[in-house]
């Protein structure tokens, strides 16, 4: 009978099954909570010794695979670094004034945006003098959003890819190294950036959503698995360090957001603190600790000043931290 108390870690046996259990990574916190008071009931009901050992075992597996990921880790300052923030800008629901207080309190260098309307590109536009941008007009994305009869087109016909990179320094748009593997190809752009000390590759992402596959910029979730694992071994293949960037629509408990890390790439996020959540204005997502927004960076990078900021308009909260070259690079 006291084996029972090793029943939640079986979860790390389970868990890269199949890409469906990565729903019950995103529901992992409500599921936990349901279960220490199914077995706070059992402690007083039995006052069982065996009970207390549950209950104890299950409150560690449930810090080790939600707390953990968050956990801060400790990197080096870099050298020169660079602000990059990244931000879903929710389409026409943003505000404008989202947009100057992005510049006036974190005062990026260099800006992804997901989401953009052209209003929003052309406002950007005026305040960076490097731009990459795929635009597709709101009244594409309005028609569409009852859905799409998936035989006759793909996730980017929606129009939610609408993305954006903005930058104080150089930079140029790179292949899609994802064209013809998956439809529609690479949820966002690839662009080398001039940073002080390098070049590095830029994957500005908005990932879509593990769905119906039918829905508003939405994928079957095995779909998406598989999208991600493309996208891994491109980043694999990269000669210059890599920064990802943007919406990945993936939680930090995933397989997905493992398959990221396993390519060596290092959560920014985490840096001497822990990371926040992402999503803003949504009670589920504040309940599920959906931190879907990232910025993963090369090991050649180090990064500090990571946070996590409210946006009035928004429905995510921005993520931004300096970025540089480690100084023994």
């Amino acid at each position: 009978r006291w084996l029972t108390v090793l029943i939640p870690w079986l979860w790390f046996v389970i868990r890269d099954l199949h890409p469906i259990m990565d729903y019950a990574a995103l529901a992992l916190p409500v599921i936990g909570a349901a279960a220490l008071l199914l077995i706070a009931h059992f402690v007083l009901a039995k006052r069982s010794l065996l009970w207390v050992a549950i209950g104890a075992s299950t409150s560690i597996f449930l810090l080790a695979t939600i707390v953990g990921p968050m956990r801060p880790t400790d990197r080096p300052d870099p050298v020169a670094p660079v602000r990059m923030t990244s931000v879903n800008l929710g389409g026409q629901w943003f505000s404008f004034n989202d947009l100057g207080y992005l510049h006036q309190w974190m005062e990026p260098n260099l800006l992804v945006g997901s989401e953009l309307t052209q209003a929003h590109d052309e406002e950007m536009r005026k305040r960076f003098p490097h731009a990459i941008s795929d635009i597709v007009p709101l009244s594409r994305t309005q028609a569409n959003r009852d859905g799409l009869g998936p035989q006759t087109d793909d996730y980017r016909a929606f129009g939610f890819p609408s993305i954006g990179v903005y930058s104080d320094h150089p930079l140029v748009r790179l292949s899609d190294p994802l064209a013809g593997t998956i439809d529609g190809g690479l949820p966002g752009i690839r662009a080398r950036v001039q940073l002080p000390g390098g070049d590095v590759v830029l994957y500005a992402l908005h990932v879509p959503r593990p769905g119906s596959g039918d829905g508003p910029y939405d994928l079957r979730i095995t779909d998406q698995s598989r999208m991600i694992d493309e996208l891994a071994d491109a980043i694999e293949s990269e000669d210059l360090p890599v920064i990802v960037l943007g919406d990945l629509n993936l939680v930090d408990r995933s397989e997905s957001y493992r398959d990221l890390r396993g390519t060596g790439l290092i959560d920014a996020m985490r840096e001497e603190q822990f990371a926040d959540v992402t999503r803003h204005g949504d009670f589920l997502y504040s309940l599920l600790l959906a931190r879907i927004d990232h910025l993963l960076i090369s090991k050649e990078l180090c990064v500090t000043n990571a946070l996590t900021d409210h946006l009035a308009y928004s429905d995510h909260r921005a993520v931004r931290a300096d970025i540089g070259f480690c100084a023994d690079n």
